[in-house]
C-alpha cells in the first residue's frame, strides 16, 4: 500500500457524463413514444384500471411455461456437457436458450400464478389473497423483462462472489506446499549443451549455503490413451500425451529437500506423483485398476498410494517414478530443472537479493537457462492476485447486487405510490391495518423471491460448470465456499427487501390508512 496513489481520470469522468447523458436521452425518447400512444382520458384514469394479462388463455400460458422449462433444461444440459472453457456454438446456444427460457418463464408466470391461486377457493378468498395475487401478477406482467434481467444478473452475482471467494482461499492456502523450493531454474536439455544449469549460475548464487538438485523428465512411447483410465474429469484431451517419468534417485532427492521420509521402490514396481485433486483422481485409477506399464522387456506394477510431491515450483500433472535401470529405454525431455533450497531463512532472503541483482545485470542476457521461478516472487504474486481478485469480486458483486435489489425496490415503491387510493379504499371497506401490512409484506416478499429463486437455479448449474474447470487446475471446490457469499447476498438482498417494505408501508399509511 506504500505505492498507493489517488488518481482522477478526466477521460473516465467525461465518458461517465457522456454515457449517463445517452441513457437519459434514450429514456426520454422511449417515454415520449410510450406516452404519445395513449389518449388523454387513458392517462387521467389509467391508475384506476387493472392491467389485463398478456396471455389470456390458460392453455397458452401453460404451454409457454412448459416451453420455458424445456429451454432452461436444455441450456443447463448444454452447459454441464460443454463446460464454460470451450466458447463454441454449443456454449452460444446454451446462453441463447437460457436467456429466452428465462424471459418466457416470467412472461407466462403471471397467468400461471393467477390460475393456480384461483383454483384453490379457500386460499383465493382468504383475507386479501385475491388483491395480493392481482397486484403481484400485474407487476410481473408489466415488468417481466426487467425481472428476467435481474434473475440473470443474480446468476452473475452469485457466480462472481463464490468464484472470487474460492480463488481467494486458494491464494491464502499454504504457499510452502505450492512452492516448496526457494527457486526452480528451467533450462534446455539439448545434447550440444553439456553445461548444467548449476554450472552456468554466477558465483554469487553458487556460494549461498543451499541444497540443490538438477534433474530431467524422461519420456518413451507410452501414451495415456493406451491405458484403461477415465480422463473425462479433465477439461482438455490428455490421451495423446506421453507419460512423464523421473528417476527413483531424483525422487529420493525431492523427498530429502522437502523434509519427507524416504522409501524404497522394488525393481518391478513404480510410484505415481500427482498434484491437484483432478490429477490425483486420475492417478488413483492406475492404482485401483492395477494398471501395468511396459518399459523395454520389463512390466512394472503400481506401488503404494498416489503421492502429492512437487517436482518444481511450477510443477503440475502426473509423473511416474521408476528405477534408474529402466531409463535406457527412455529419452530426455527438452526441459531440464534445477531446484535449490537454502538451509536458513537468511539464506533464502540473500538468494532472492542475488537473483534480483543477477536478473538486472548485463550477464543475465547470457544466462544458461530459460527462466526461474522463486518462492518469494510466487508469494508476492499470490498476494497481489489475492488483492485484485478480492477487490473485483467484492466490487462487481456489490454493484450488481445493489443494482438488482434497487430495481426491484424502485418498482415496488412506484407501485405503492400508484396504489395509494386502492389501499385507502380497502381500509374504508373494513380491512384492518395488520391485514393490509401482511398483504403488502407478502406481495413484496414474492416479488423479491421469484427472480432470486430462478437466479439460484441458474447459479447451481453455472457453479457446477465452474467447479469442474477449477478442479481441473487447482485443488479447490467452489461449492465448499458458497456459504459465506450466500450469506452476504442474503444480507444485502434482505436489507433492501426490509427497507422497501418499510418505505412502501410509509407511503401507503401516510394520510391514507
Amino acid at each position: 500500500m506504500t505505492a498507493y496513489k489517488f488518481i482522477f481520470s478526466p477521460d473516465a469522468a467525461v465518458k461517465s457524463i457522456l454515457y449517463f447523458a445517452i441513457i437519459f436521452l434514450t429514456v426520454i425518447i422511449f417515454n415520449t413514444i410510450a406516452v404519445s400512444k395513449y389518449k388523454l382520458i387513458d392517462l387521467i384514469y389509467g391508475g384506476r384500471k387493472n392491467e389485463s394479462l398478456k396471455i389470456r388463455s390458460t392453455k397458452l400460458s401453460v404451454l409457454v411455461f412448459l416451453v420455458s422449462i424445456v429451454f432452461l433444461g436444455t441450456a443447463y444440459a448444454l452447459v454441464l456437457k460443454n463446460g464454460i472453457i470451450n466458447i463454441n456454438r454449443t456454449f452460444l446456444w446454451s446462453i441463447i436458450l437460457g436467456t429466452v427460457g428465462t424471459l418466457l418463464f416470467f412472461f407466462s408466470l403471471s397467468g400461471i400464478l393467477t390460475k393456480l391461486v384461483q383454483s384453490n377457493k379457500k386460499l383465493y378468498y382468504k383475507n386479501l389473497t385475491m388483491f395480493v395475487t392481482r397486484q403481484l401478477t400485474s407487476k410481473i406482467n408489466t415488468n417481466f423483462i426487467s425481472i428476467s434481467v435481474v434473475s440473470i444478473v443474480l446468476l452473475l452475482v452469485i457466480g462472481i462472489f463464490s468464484t472470487g471467494y474460492s480463488m481467494k482461499n486458494i491464494l491464502s492456502a499454504d504457499l510452502r506446499e505450492t512452492a516448496p523450493y526457494d527457486v526452480s531454474f528451467y533450462g534446455s536439455n539439448e545434447e550440444e549443451n553439456h553445461e548444467t544449469i548449476y554450472e552456468s549460475l554466477p558465483l554469487s548464487i553458487k556460494n549461498i549455503d543451499a541444497i540443490s538438485h538438477e534433474y530431467s523428465i524422461y519420456r518413451g512411447d507410452l501414451r495415456y490413451k493406451d491405458f484403461p483410465v477415465d480422463y473425462s474429469s479433465l477439461s482438455f484431451n490428455i490421451g495423446k500425451r506421453v507419460l512423464d517419468c523421473v528417476m527413483f534417485s531424483d525422487y529420493q532427492m525431492f523427498l530429502e529437500m522437502q523434509g519427507k521420509e524416504k522409501n524404497d521402490l522394488p525393481g518391478n514396481e513404480y510410484f505415481i506423483i500427482a498434484s491437484g485433486d483432478v490429477y490425483q483422481h486420475i492417478a488413483q485409477q492406475f492404482l485401483d485398476r492395477n494398471v501395468t506399464i511396459s518399459l523395454g522387456d520389463k512390466t512394472l506394477q503400481p506401488n503404494g498410494e498416489v503421492q502429492n510431491i512437487k517436482l518444481s515450483n511450477s510443477d503440475s500433472g502426473i509423473t511416474f517414478v521408476v528405477n534408474d535401470a529402466f531409463f535406457e529405454n527412455l529419452h530426455k525431455s527438452p526441459e531440464r530443472v534445477l531446484n535449490m533450497i537454502c538451509k536458513t531463512g537468511d539464506g533464502s532472503k540473500e538468494l532472492q537479493e542475488k537473483l534480483n541483482q543477477y536478473s538486472n545485470s548485463e550477464d543475465y542476457q547470457e544466462k544458461g537457462f530459460w527462466y526461474y521461478s522463486s518462492r518469494e516472487e510466487i508469494y508476492a504474486t499470490s498476494i497481489a492476485m489475492k488483492a485484485i481478485i478480492s477487490f473485483l469480486a467484492i466490487y462487481l458483486g456489490i454493484v450488481f447486487m445493489v443494482a438488482c435489489a434497487a430495481i426491484l425496490a424502485i418498482q415496488q415503491l412506484a407501485q405503492a405510490a400508484d396504489n395509494k387510493e386502492r389501499y385507502a379504499l380497502l381500509r374504508k371497506l373494513g380491512a384492518e391495518k395488520k391485514m393490509l401490512d401482511r398483504a403488502l409484506f407478502v406481495q413484496i416478499l414474492c416479488y423479491f423471491l421469484l427472480p432470486l429463486m430462478l437466479g439460484i437455479a441458474h447459479s447451481i448449474v453455472g457453479l457446477t460448470a465452474v467447479n469442474d474447470v477449477m478442479m481441473a487446475f487447482e485443488r479447490v471446490n467452489v461449492m465448499d465456499s458458497v456459504l459465506i457469499p450466500a450469506l452476504f447476498i442474503i444480507v444485502i438482498y434482505g436489507v433492501y427487501f426490509g427497507l422497501t417494505y418499510i418505505g412502501c408501508k410509509h407511503i401507503l399509511r401516510k394520510d391514507h390508512y
